[in-house]
């Protein structure tokens, strides 16, 4: 992911409590990392829910298998 960089040397009297609100830098940075963290975030949702899912599916066979729903050769 981005990291904003546009602080990181930034000193007085450029830099000053709140200059975050009115920084040009900053916003531009911070607006190219919520893209970044908003498409990792939808990446991950799906990831999630295809493990949430193979767990079900392998629970639901193993409760099956102990019931002998399925042949236990």
């Amino acid at each position: 992911m981005a990291i904003i960089k546009s602080c990181r040397y930034c000193v007085a009297p450029k830099r000053h409590p709140g200059c975050h609100d009115t920084c040009p830098e900053y916003q531009e940075e911070k607006a190219e990392y919520n893209k970044c963290k908003e498409r990792y975030d939808k990446k991950m949702a799906v990831i999630g829910a295809i493990h949430d899912q193979r767990g079900i599916q392998v629970r639901k066979a193993l409760k099956n298998r102990k019931r002998g729903g399925y042949n236990n050769a």
